[in-house]
């Protein structure tokens, strides 16, 4: 029996330079870029650290941290990360003619 449109799964991509940009902008909201890859819990986490200690500042390391890595590590490590269920397609090399 093949799945309804509402029980298939809805995968979303995940833009690396957007999940960066939020990451960055975690020195004012701290979380927002772990909402934005779909994981609420760490999410959640980092936007009560933020408001509850932020005298710590921990939150918002972590998130400058993070939008450092998702930066340096490339856009194929990203897309295995958090893209897994969308395949690279491999690049072919030109041909002569």
């Amino acid at each position: 029996m093949p799945l309804s449109d509402q029980t298939r799964p809805k995968f979303i991509y995940k833009n690396r330079a957007v999940a960066i940009f939020l990451a960055v902008a975690g020195l004012l909201l701290p979380g927002l870029h772990k909402f934005y890859l779909r994981q609420y819990l760490w999410g959640c986490l980092y936007l009560l650290l933020g408001v509850l200690l932020p005298a710590w500042g921990i939150a918002r390391v972590a998130s400058i941290i993070e939008g450092v890595w998702y930066l340096l590590q490339g856009q194929g490590a990203f897309d295995a990360h958090f893209n897994p269920q969308f395949k690279a397609l491999p690049v072919c090399p030109a041909q002569d003619a």
